[in-house]
């Protein structure tokens, strides 16, 4: 029986480091190391909780999608 896909603000917090790690590498083939270093670093540095300490933008929405699916694929 498959089991219902987390919410995506759910899975977020379920993230292992292989999800991480290929949600970093999509991130990076698609919007390159300079918006990396801006939008994403400061999240792996503060911690994911951090995500939610601004609003939304394009990036960092990819960015909790892409690790939504990733966490779910692995379920």
């Amino acid at each position: 029986m498959l089991e219902e896909p987390m919410d995506r603000n759910f899975a977020i917090f379920n993230i292992k480091d292989e999800d991480r790690q290929r949600a970093d590498a999509g991130f990076l083939r698609r919007f390159g190391q300079e918006v990396f270093d801006r939008e994403i670093s400061p999240i792996h540095k503060a911690g994911i909780m951090s995500v939610f300490h601004n609003p939304p933008n394009k990036w960092t929405t990819w960015y909790v999608e892409t690790v939504a699916f990733l966490v779910n694929e692995r379920r």
